[in-house]
């Protein structure tokens, strides 16, 4: 693990577009077996092994992984199924890690699963949820989990523990407006520490309705307007990041960031899947940089591969058609 690099340094580097030394951010892929099967999900366009990662497999690839400081172990399943993530956990941050991971939160059923998970040190826990009231037919079928998110924040106080840091995700739907802002009221009134917002990935299901500009913009006034009423940090990539000075300076300082023509992920993000491939984004499976059992990570990252990935990354179809990390909005190409 390396030291967190100062917010100064890492706006610097972004401001103009370099690529840190050593990525911060490394995604683990630790398991491809889900309990859902939702229709946005990127596993229904791609083919895949379904399995979870070995566990001497993890442990080789977070030992390979020195300077990099957050870990996600989030791929395309759902990470508490796999029998041994308690372990996972415990075994990066022996290593020094900071961890986080993505949950559908289903698993989380008993309050043994949920003490179990808080003690084993995890930094952050991300739920993704889309509403607090309906099944939302594209989106993750979870409504039972809003429960379990509950008793985790309960268990939290209970047991002490400042961490994890619970985080919802969430999306922006055209029609499911109002859905988005039950779920900003709802983390509010139960105690959620931060509510991440997204655009929803139209390489997945090209015939889903989205906010146009003018509609983004007043969800983004509807955002400002919530962060002032309940003091809640709600990021978002095309409106406000962080929050404090921080925030203040992405909101007002972001068109500068060139995010329309360089992917906010490419300069100090990585992603490793169950065989230990690292590629730029969990998206792009055919996109393998080099296996980081047969090299080092810094060399992989520095490699003429990967620096030629981030200087055409947009001539790949799934890129040019990505505006997840944008400030622009784009059609889908077909």
């Amino acid at each position: 693990m390396s030291k967190k690099m100062s917010f100064p340094i890492r706006a610097f580097n972004k401001f103009f577009n370099i690529p840190t030394e050593i990525p911060n951010f490394a995604q683990i892929e630790i398991t491809n077996i889900c309990n859902l099967d939702c229709k946005m999900c990127v596993r229904n366009f791609i083919k895949l092994g379904i399995k979870h990662m070995d566990f001497d497999l993890f442990k080789r690839i977070v030992d390979k992984l020195d300077g990099v400081y957050t870990l996600n172990l989030t791929g395309y399943g759902e990470p508490l199924a796999h029998p041994r993530i308690i372990d996972a956990i415990k075994y990066c941050k022996s290593k020094g890690f900071e961890v986080q991971t993505t949950t559908n939160g289903l698993l989380l059923n008993e309050d043994s699963k949920i003490t179990n998970l808080i003690s084993s040190g995890l930094d952050l826990i991300a739920f993704s949820v889309e509403s607090i009231k309906e099944i939302n037919e594209i989106a993750h079928q979870n409504l039972k989990a809003l429960e379990n998110i509950k008793r985790l924040i309960e268990l939290k106080k209970e047991l002490n523990s400042p961490t994890p840091t619970v985080t919802l995700q969430t999306l922006m739907i055209k029609g499911k407006e109002q859905d988005l802002f039950d779920v900003i009221e709802w983390g509010v009134m139960n105690g959620v520490d931060r509510i991440n917002v997204a655009r929803f990935d139209l390489n997945t299901l090209t015939d889903v309705e989205r906010p146009n500009v003018i509609e983004e913009q007043a969800i983004f006034r509807e955002f400002a307007r919530l962060r002032k009423k309940y003091n809640i940090r709600i990021d978002c990539v095309q409106d406000q990041f962080y929050d404090g000075l921080k925030g203040f300076l992405y909101k007002h300082l972001k068109h500068f960031l060139e995010y329309d023509r360089n992917c906010a992920r490419l300069n100090d993000f990585t992603y490793i899947n169950l065989e230990g491939d690292v590629r730029p984004c969990c998206a792009l499976v055919n996109n393998k940089i080099h296996n980081l059992l047969e090299s080092n990570l810094r060399e992989i990252w520095n490699s003429e591969k990967y620096n030629n990935f981030r200087k055409n990354h947009f001539k790949i179809p799934w890129c040019s058609n990505c505006d997840v990390f944008t400030l622009r909005q784009k059609s889908i190409k077909v």
